[in-house]
């Protein structure tokens, strides 16, 4: 499921992974698994994980949690972070998804 990053859930970490080989991945969500390796919650809802060795460092996104009512939810703060997630969602600018006939789904 995409992720959008103007209402992620409370629950998730989002972060800028940095790769050795110089390559920086922005994610919604990361955390270690006990073998050392990296899972990682992309914002189009993939799943990959990545080995110890091909992590230079994990730099946390700040975030603002919001609430409303008894739902509550975080936005990325850095307005260029969030574009980027945008498009990593692949998500219009009215923060709904592509459908392949052209339509629009909210």
């Amino acid at each position: 499921m995409r992720k959008d990053p103007e209402r992620l859930a409370p629950a998730h970490d989002p972060a800028l992974v940095q790769f050795r080989d110089g390559e920086v991945l922005l994610v919604a969500h990361q955390y270690a698994l006990d073998n050392g390796w990296l899972r990682c919650l992309t914002w189009d809802g993939k799943r990959p994980k990545f080995p110890p060795e091909r992590i230079e460092r994990v730099e946390p996104v700040e975030t603002t949690r919001v609430s409303d009512g008894d739902r509550s939810w975080q936005e990325l703060d850095d307005a260029e972070l969030r574009e980027r997630a945008r498009e990593l969602a692949s998500l219009d600018e009215c923060n709904r998804r592509a459908v392949a006939d052209g339509g629009e789904r909210p």
